[in-house]
């Protein structure tokens, strides 16, 4: 028996084969498709998957709350208080995760409002919103588990079209097969509006809606990106659709054939093709390719702009970062080639720019450069290069030269402003300059977190303000409850200035649910975990921080993490940590002034056997000892 007979499936192509039959099928007249959408496609604006969320992010509360051992790790312990738990599929467990931590509706209201606070449409979502308007009479409809927005504000920031939103039972009659203005069912509600998350509330499709949806597809296709498949009332709504039903087929979009019951229902259906892809930003950029769509225009909404060619920023990199051996290489770069050369702004330098940045620092230089010829007034470019030359290539001076040029075409934009305040406080010890900067970039914007968030980090550290500090990261959160930075930076003065470790390891969840490829949260969470004893997840963490595509370029945290697997790790791992450590603090790597109090107080305590030498080594770490007074140290000498 074949792979396919087993499964269910009866054909299995890649993504750039399925963009083209998807063309080729849509070019015949009569020939509608609606798309299935799940969780995965709004991870890359900010909203973690079922999977992430319920693994990483709600067990480990409900773990805080209900008092569970600290050495035992999640997993283990979820399977002993989860009834069903499976940790190959946390995601099946949402629900009954949910019920346990949030047992009033109004809190599970809340938590729902909250992952969705503040996430914006990005690449991926532009291309969709954009696939919908230019071809409004083959992709009109969109079904959904998600509770986010993301679909209709990327219909409207992008392409100026309003969709119809069906998100409560009393919408239904709305829904509607031959409507060509764009439609969004979320089958499970919207995040403001009674959501339905747990087992019991997901349990049935509403009122009307089953009947209205089976209507939609008895003429069209469907195509699944992005989706578990755990959710039994989706599964009860298949099953009862007609035979006739889905006559144009079925595409299941992902890297995995579901091991969830809708792979029983995909295994009974005809004409079911798997598509091998997982991710949706990457599917979705070969979809711009083959339907030659355009990129959305630059409108006043210039922040939704920079979201989306940030992300195709962070795409280019990962398309230039796979082998050449995977199949979906070639036909990814090709894309990415032409979605590059199609920029016609600054961006297209930025983005060349990020693909040595990490390598090739002349070549980076060279790039700069040329798009500062092409557009010297471009205060984006001369900010961007003014970081790369202070933070990669050490060259303050320039950096401050093309600083102060940004500053002459905008004198009060933020970005630029804040940026210059660290390099005048970090470098040049200028702390008045720095402060008078600081103060007017949130005179500029007294809404930009990030300038907020370093001036609160200017309070604590330089002027031992620690009130006026604590003023300011409450302000960034109030604005931005799910910025990254700003969490982290208030996690660590929990920390180290309130001494509130139960605090901070709240704001530290915070944030990594909100960015978990955050590479310097990631490292500091690891090291307040070992600070802590807790070996395991502390280990956990800062294995990804070192993962971390960041952490090759990035001095400091380098430092810090070695130090951590250093003092607290396991011993087998202590002689290669220190002769990464001692090249790394050869090589000029400092973390001026970082406290690593704890984790030297947990070393002793755990019988470190160069307990006497970690306070010295912590001190040149933190450049407050000269990386010579460790020469007596038999261990480092040998390192």
């Amino acid at each position: 028996m074949s792979e396919g007979e087993k499964l269910g499936y009866s054909h299995k192509i890649d993504g750039a084969e399925f963009v083209r039959r998807l063309r080729a099928k849509v070019d015949q007249p009569d020939c509608p498709i609606a798309f299935f959408l799940g969780a995965g496609c709004s991870v890359s604006s900010g909203i973690p998957a079922s999977r992430s969320l319920v693994r990483d992010i709600w067990l480990p509360r409900l773990r805080k709350i209900l008092g569970g051992p600290p050495g035992q790790g999640v997993d283990e312990w979820a399977m002993e208080e989860v009834q069903g738990y499976d940790p190959e599929n946390p995601a099946a467990s949402y629900g009954r995760v949910m019920e346990m931590l949030f047992h009033e509706d109004e809190w599970r209201q809340r938590e729902i409002e909250r992952l969705c606070q503040g996430r914006m449409p990005t690449f991926g979502y532009g291309v969709l919103a954009t696939l919908m308007a230019e071809k409004p009479e083959s992709f009109s409809v969109v079904l959904t588990t998600n509770f986010d927005d993301l679909v209709a504000d990327a219909m409207y920031l992008f392409t100026g079209r309003r969709p119809l939103v069906i998100h409560h039972e009393s919408l239904a009659g709305y829904i509607r097969s031959h409507r060509t203005r764009p439609m969004l069912v979320k089958l499970h509600g919207d995040n403001q509006l009674s959501p339905q998350n747990i087992d019991e509330e997901v349990g049935r499709i509403r009122g009307d809606v089953e009947e209205r949806v089976a209507g939609l597809l008895s003429e069209r296709g469907l195509v699944f990106l992005g989706y578990g498949g755990a959710d039994k009332d989706i599964v009860d709504m298949l099953e009862r659709l007609p035979e006739s039903a889905l006559p144009h087929g079925i595409h299941w979009v992902a890297e995995n054939w579901p091991a969830t019951a809708v792979g029983d229902w995909l295994a009974d259906r005809r004409d079911v093709t798997w598509v091998t892809s997982g991710d949706f930003d990457e599917l979705m950029l070969l979809v711009r390719h083959e339907f030659a769509l355009p990129h959305p225009k630059i409108d006043p909404i210039q922040a939704v702009f920079d979201g989306y060619s940030k992300t195709f920023a962070d795409l280019s990199q990962k398309v230039l970062g796979l082998s050449p051996d995977e199949p979906s290489s070639v036909p990814l770069r090709e894309a990415r080639e032409r979605a590059v050369a199609e920029m016609d702004d600054w961006w297209a330098f930025e983005i060349r720019a990020r693909e040595f940045k990490d390598t090739n620092p002349d070549r980076t230089d060279q790039i700069y450069r040329e798009g500062l010829e092409a557009f010297p007034e471009s205060k984006e470019l001369l900010n961007n290069y003014a970081s790369f030359l202070t933070g990669i290539r050490g060259e303050h001076d320039r950096a401050e030269e093309f600083y102060r040029r940004a500053m002459e075409v905008d004198p009060n934009q933020a970005t630029i402003l804040s940026n210059y305040a660290k390099l005048l406080t970090n470098v040049r010890g200028d702390h008045d300059g720095a402060e008078e900067h600081y103060r007017r970039a949130l005179e500029a914007d007294p809404n930009y977190v990030t300038a907020l968030g370093n001036y609160a980090i200017f309070l604590e550290t330089v002027r031992g303000d620690h009130d006026g500090a604590e003023e300011h990261y409450k302000r960034a959160l109030e604005l931005d409850p799910n910025h990254a930075n700003a969490l982290g930076g208030y996690a660590l003065f929990l920390r180290s200035v309130r001494g509130d470790n139960a605090g901070a390891e709240e704001y530290f969840l915070r944030a990594i649910e909100a960015d978990p490829d955050h590479a310097n949260n990631l490292g500091n969470y690891a090291g307040f975990l070992l600070g802590l004893g807790r070996l395991e997840e502390g280990l956990d963490l800062l294995t990804r921080a070192m993962s971390n595509s960041e952490f090759p370029t990035n001095f400091e945290l380098q430092a810090e993490c070695w130090f951590y697997l250093y003092a607290n790790g396991p011993a087998d791992r202590r002689d290669e940590a220190l002769i990464e450590l001692k090249r790394v603090l050869a090589d000029g790597g400092r973390s001026a002034g970082w406290d690593l109090s704890a984790n030297i107080v947990r070393a002793i305590k755990d019988d470190h056997p160069a307990g006497d030498w970690i306070a010295k080594l912590a001190a040149v770490i933190a450049d407050e000892a000269e990386i010579q007074s460790l020469d007596d140290w038999d261990d480092w000498a040998k390192a």
